[in-house]
């Protein structure tokens, strides 16, 4: 490919390509020794096993800031592997995007929306976040996480001290979620960003939001369109501002 030789592309948009497996290989073969590509958008491609291959470039690349993996898998599967000593390993998707977290220092902004992941496979992207001290956003749309997923999310936001922008729309948070999400924005002060955006959020996790609003001063931006939120919910939101 002549990436391979080009020195000046800083922003390359393969999405929506049919990029496979055997693509993905060849991308991240390029992208190991690249020094200058500081965005790659890969979403809506099939990447099926390919993740592997971005996942374990990234771990060596240390100029990407931006990486958009959107709608590249259907669900967290599990993939097979083999390691540097000839062992077999089977993780899941997840894990090994939470493996890979763990070791970039580079990158600022992951898009995962749309490859439902659910509850568990949160659990393990939150972990490799857990050791991450350069991410400040994270796009988590679209999903399929629930209360047990939030309940990871706001467990490791009580810690976290660099994401300022989660996307989470288009989940399944509820009330139950929302209110998980609001007692963890009593004590983080960095986010100022969150979209909860058609999440069947009602009346209840709306004053629960409320509650944590009164007391949090860095959110500068709240998405709660397109969810269940009465009268009732809409004045205790606006009681908060």
């Amino acid at each position: 490919m002549a990436l391979r030789s080009n020195s000046t592309v800083r922003s390359i948009n393969l999405s929506s390509n049919q990029i496979k497996k055997e693509e993905a290989q060849s991308i991240s073969e390029i992208l190991k020794n690249n020094t200058t590509i500081t965005s790659i958008n890969l979403s809506y491609n099939p990447l099926g096993d390919g993740i592997l291959f971005i996942t374990e470039c990234l771990k060596l690349n240390s100029t990407i800031t931006s990486i958009n993996l959107s709608k590249c898998f259907k669900s967290d599967t599990i993939i097979a592997s083999i390691d540097h000593s000839g062992n077999q390993i089977k993780n899941t998707i997840s894990q090994f995007i939470s493996e890979c977290l763990k070791l970039n220092s580079t990158i600022r902004s992951i898009d995962i929306s749309g490859n439902q992941v659910g509850n568990e496979g949160v659990h393990d992207i939150l972990e490799g976040l857990k050791s991450n001290s350069t991410i400040t956003s994270l796009n988590l749309s679209d999903n399929q996480i629930g209360k047990p997923g939030t309940q990871s999310f706001s467990e490791f936001l009580k810690l976290n001290s660099t994401i300022t922008s989660i996307d989470l729309y288009l989940n399944q948070l509820k009330n139950e979620g929302a209110q998980v999400i609001s007692e963890c924005l009593l004590s983080n002060s960095t986010i100022t960003s969150i979209n909860l955006c058609e999440n069947k959020i009602g009346n209840e996790g709306a004053q629960f939001l409320a509650e944590a609003l009164k007391f949090n001063s860095t959110i500068t931006s709240l998405d709660l369109s397109e969810n269940q939120i009465h009268k009732e919910g809409a004045l205790s939101i606006a009681d908060c501002l």
